[in-house]
C-alpha cells in the first residue's frame, strides 16, 4: 500500500455512513497504517446524502486528497456525486440487486448482493453498511479479525448478539 489509498462510502443519511467510517478507520489503524479521514453530511435527520472518505497508508500522510481509488456506494446519488472523483483504475463496491443502482462504466466493478447478505438470516437492511465493510477490507487484502475486533469493540455496550449480527454481516461481504 506503498502509494496509499483513498477509499469513500456515501449513502441516505440514517444508514450508517459515518458509523461505517469510524469503523473502518479504526480498523485501518489496528493494521498499523496511517490515514486521514474526513465526513460529510447534511444538516437533515433522514434522507440526505451522507460520505466518509478515508485516505490511508503505511506511509504517513497529512491530508485528504480528492481522488477516490474505492467507492462503496449504497445508492445511485453516491455514484452521481462521486464518480468524478475515481482515479483510473479505482473500484467500486455496490448493490448487486439494486436495479436503482447503474454503476459507472470504466472502474473495476464490485457488485455485492449487499441487502441480501445483511437481511439472510435475520440482519437489518442498516448493516448493508458492514457487508460493504467486510467487501472493502476484502478488496484492499486486510485479515478479516481487524475488522471483526474492532466491531466487537464498538459495538460492546449494545450486547453480544448484537456484536454478533455485525460481525456476521461484515464476513458474508468479505467473503462473497
Amino acid at each position: 500500500m506503498t502509494n496509499g489509498l483513498t477509499w469513500k462510502i456515501g449513502g441516505e443519511a440514517g444508514f450508517g455512513i459515518m458509523a461505517a467510517g469510524a469503523i473502518l478507520s479504526r480498523a485501518f489503524a489496528r493494521a498499523g497504517l496511517y490515514l486521514a479521514s474526513t465526513n460529510e453530511y447534511p444538516s437533515l435527520i433522514r434522507g440526505g446524502h451522507n460520505t466518509y472518505t478515508i485516505r490511508v497508508s503505511d506511509k504517513e500522510i497529512f491530508s485528504i486528497i480528492r481522488s477516490v481509488n474505492l467507492l462503496v456506494a449504497l445508492n445511485q446519488e453516491t455514484i452521481n456525486l462521486h464518480q468524478d472523483e475515481l482515479t483510473k483504475d479505482a473500484g467500486m463496491i455496490f448493490d448487486a440487486d439494486d436495479k436503482n443502482i447503474k454503476p459507472a462504466k470504466g472502474f473495476h466493478l464490485y457488485p455485492v448482493p449487499l441487502l441480501k447478505l445483511a437481511t439472510r438470516d435475520g440482519g437489518a437492511k442498516l448493516m448493508m453498511n458492514n457487508v460493504a465493510l467486510g467487501a472493502s477490507l476484502a478488496v484492499v487484502d486486510l485479515p478479516f479479525e481487524i475488522l471483526a475486533g474492532v466491531i466487537a469493540d464498538i459495538f460492546a455496550r449494545k450486547g453480544e448478539e448484537i456484536i454478533r449480527e455485525n460481525i456476521q454481516a461484515a464476513k458474508a461481504g468479505y467473503e462473497f
